[in-house]
């Protein structure tokens, strides 16, 4: 049962820190103004923002990310 715990316990830090990075990546990269902004009056700019966000790599490491979004540097 010990092990079960600390393996459910591991996914879900794993699981945290992934979001995590992938947030710190939206927003550094928000910051730098590397992808174009929403427009809500044209829905299509959504999905292009979205897949900005999703290639761009703003950062030379995850792990630079993760200690970004820990507010550990």
């Amino acid at each position: 049962m010990k092990n079960l715990i600390i393996f459910l316990l591991s996914v879900l830090l794993i699981w945290f820190g992934s979001t995590i990075v992938r947030l710190e990546n939206i927003n550094y990269a928000n910051i730098l103004n590397m992808c174009p902004a929403f427009v809500p009056s044209q829905p299509s700019t959504f999905t292009e923002t979205q897949e900005c966000f999703d290639e761009v790599q703003t950062r030379t490491s995850f792990i630079w990310h993760l200690l970004y979004g820990l507010k550990l540097i």
